[in-house]
């Protein structure tokens, strides 16, 4: 695998998202999803999964909790657009971290019980697992709201970057 084109794909996968969450009315950026998500609302995944990034970044760059906390607070209170281009933003700085230097490890605090290590590559690579989870659970939200989505699957995107004969 490229990780240059894992981590482009990775922008790539969130633009494409991003672009038809922009077109939603503020009713249903913040309607209610139902019991299957793990999310209330489209703004509350996009909100999430920014925060997931911006956690990341915390951790590989030794932030002090605090500040990562006061930043999402202050981002939880901001509209559409404004958390939308700091989820984009986010996933700018994490896909050139990931096309950086990968080497040493990380370690993950008791968010799964107890505090571990892994090296600093897998806990990059987890982020990205965990943001196509998010990416799937808005698909079908835009779906629920009779949206017409796009594919973001890995495929999708190298099909795309790959030049035709």
């Amino acid at each position: 695998m490229d990780i240059n084109n894992y981590a482009n794909y990775h922008l790539w996968a969130g633009d494409k998202i991003r672009a038809i969450i922009e077109e939603l009315s503020k009713e249903e950026f913040t309607k209610e999803l139902g019991d299957y998500f793990s999310h209330k609302t489209i703004r509350d995944l996009c909100l999430h999964s920014m925060g997931a990034c911006e956690f990341c970044l915390a951790l590989v760059d030794d932030v002090d909790p605090a500040i990562f906390n006061a930043r999402y607070k202050v981002l939880q209170q901001q509209p559409q657009q404004e958390i939308l281009q700091a989820w984009k933003q986010t996933d700018q700085k994490y896909s050139q971290l990931l096309q950086s230097d990968v080497s040493g490890e990380i370690l993950v605090p008791p968010v799964l019980g107890k505090s571990f290590k892994i090296s600093k590559f897998d806990f990059l690579l987890q982020y990205i697992t965990h943001s196509t989870y998010h990416r799937g659970q808005i698909i079908i939200a835009l779906k629920k709201l009779e949206k017409e989505v796009v594919g973001t699957d890995y495929l999708f995107y190298m099909n795309e970057i790959t030049p035709k004969e």
